[in-house]
């Protein structure tokens, strides 16, 4: 997660071996969606 959101810091960071990338202000959607990538199933909405 950053707070950093300039045009191309996500094709940066992601390509410097961050798993994901996930910038402020945070979407729900966006963020469950980053942890299925990172591990699939371990999400369960409530």
């Amino acid at each position: 997660m950053t707070a950093h959101a300039m045009k191309g810091d996500r094709e940066q960071f992601l390509a410097s071996g961050m798993d994901g990338y996930i910038s402020k202000p945070i979407l729900l959607k966006e963020l469950t969606g980053a942890l299925e990538k990172i591990s699939p199933g371990a999400y369960a909405p409530s």
